[in-house]
């Protein structure tokens, strides 16, 4: 109540001293800075919900990268093996395992191209979910271009090794294609 009386007493002095323009210039401040402060009390509470709602998008966004990121490297881990037999076979006639045994490179490819394929079975439907659109294209052309390498190292055909040479430089092409879309969708050269 005290209060009140002396905002009164000063309201009226300011009146008997300034004149009631400076009070009602005052009285229009007054009202204008309560406006600001409310519209400044609106906009924070609607930017703080636009954070949060970013805040809930990158964290959806990040378990899904988590959980892309696994499949793309279990994706690139089997790429990359069926890529490596193939390059065996083309630039090597045979590998001396450590016990002295020595198997020709075209042995070892099909002792190991059945378990390969199964592998490419099991985890080509995820792929071609997550994948970008980008890669799954790349995709089909490296299984044409396999199942093509494929059938050559097992025909009975002697003279086939420079046409898997062609073959072969044909996947290093699409697996570096491969690479470079996963490098870009990843950001990995953007991370380091």
């Amino acid at each position: 109540m005290i209060g009140g009386m002396k905002l009164v007493l000063s309201i009226l002095e300011a009146m008997d001293k300034y004149g009631i323009w400076a009070v009602l210039t005052g009285v229009v401040i007054l009202i204008g800075y309560l406006k600001l402060q409310n519209t400044m009390v609106q906009y924070n509470s609607k930017a703080n919900q636009q954070i949060e709602l970013i805040k809930s998008k990158l964290t959806l966004i990040g378990s899904s990268y988590s959980s892309q990121l696994e499949h793309i490297v279990n994706y690139y881990e089997t790429l990359y093996k069926h890529y490596s037999l193939c390059q065996d076979v083309v630039n090597k006639d045979a590998t001396e395992l450590p016990s002295g045994e020595v198997i020709s490179s075209k042995r070892e490819y099909l002792d190991k191209i059945d378990n390969l394929v199964l592998t490419w079975h099991q985890i080509t439907p995820r792929a071609r979910l997550i994948l970008p659109s980008e890669a799954i294209t790349h995709h089909k052309q490296l299984v044409v271009l396999f199942n093509r390498f494929n059938n050559l190292v097992k025909s009975e055909t002697p003279k086939h090794h420079e046409t898997l040479e062609s073959i072969f430089a044909d996947i290093h092409f699409q697996k570096t294609q491969i690479e470079n879309i996963f490098r870009e969708y990843l950001h990995t050269d953007k991370i380091i």
